[in-house]
């Protein structure tokens, strides 16, 4: 297995972006900030601190400022955590907030056995193995059913080259990408596939710049926009998408708090957006350079 899937995303984000310009960078990062709460943790819209939020925004300060004092307090936050996971995002959200506060240097619990995602390989969707997979990996345990696990991502495979989430479901620009790094890091994607993938997303991506989810949505969204750039960089088909286009759709989602917004039609923005943002921006300046370079 390919043992550096999520450092090595973060090391292309992060070199991405460190050519931008001082303001644009203190501006996201204050805005990141912002969320932070009393104990530590990260919010997102409404609530209280929540670690799948908590991870977004370890996630992007890491790339934007990560000498940031946040870091600290996040620290805090992971260590008063208390109950097993609900769930397997939950469990790879504790697990990637702890790896990248020790990248930064700090000393967090060890997550343990209570972050080892039981997950049934043969029906779950194609997003819940990819992050069981990272979760095993980060835990430094071989996944326990890789050639069940890659069957069932085979199964989600449509003939146009995009993946759903489920067999019975559609093709989504999301789940393609869950189903790429899965494959991928399991050594099992092929030049085949990768022509065949990418060829589907550039059907995904529309005249405003953006990709959709699926398609029977004809509005894009920055999810999906990053995720999509994601899998491009990864086959290294990334001439398969108008990049300048992209650009300008996400530049038209950074809103002047800071942060950034979902969709066109989005009011609000927070922490997950603002992670895809500088993601999808990251991304972008290995090819087309200063995306948002002084932008407000």
């Amino acid at each position: 297995m390919r043992p550096d899937y999520l450092a090595g995303l973060d090391s292309k984000i992060s070199a991405g972006l460190s050519g931008l310009d001082g303001v644009f960078r203190r501006a996201r990062a204050q805005y990141v900030r912002s969320r932070q709460a009393d104990d530590g943790g990260f919010c997102g819209r409404v609530g209280n601190s929540d670690i799948y939020y908590t991870d977004f925004a370890l996630r992007a300060l890491s790339a934007i400022e990560p000498d940031s004092d946040s870091l600290g307090r996040a620290a805090r936050y992971l260590e008063s955590l208390s109950g097993p996971p609900k769930n397997t995002v939950e469990c790879f959200s504790r697990l990637n907030s702890a790896r990248i506060l020790r990248a930064a240097g700090f000393n967090v619990p060890d997550q343990g056995s209570g972050c080892r995602p039981e997950i049934d390989v043969h029906h779950a969707g194609t997003y819940d193995l990819f992050l069981a997979v990272l979760c095993y990996h980060m835990l430094g345990e071989p996944f326990p059913a890789v050639e069940e696990a890659v069957r069932r991502v085979r199964s989600c495979e449509n003939p146009d080259g995009g993946f759903g989430q489920t067999p019975a479901g559609g093709c989504q620009t999301s789940a393609t990408a869950a189903a790429v790094g899965l494959l991928s890091m399991m050594g099992e994607l092929t030049t085949r596939d990768a022509g065949r993938i990418a060829g589907f997303l550039r059907t995904m991506q529309t005249a405003a710049g953006g990709f959709v989810a699926h398609d029977d949505i004809s509005e894009p969204d920055l999810l999906s926009t990053f995720t999509a750039l994601v899998t491009l960089s990864a086959l290294d088909e990334m001439d398969e998408a108008n990049l300048p286009a992209v650009g300008r759709f996400v530049r038209s989602m950074a809103a002047p708090d800071g942060g950034f917004h979902a969709s066109r039609y989005d009011t609000e923005t927070d922490v997950e957006y603002t992670y895809y943002g500088l993601g999808t921006i990251g991304l972008l300046n290995q090819f087309v350079m200063h995306v948002l370079d002084g932008a407000d």
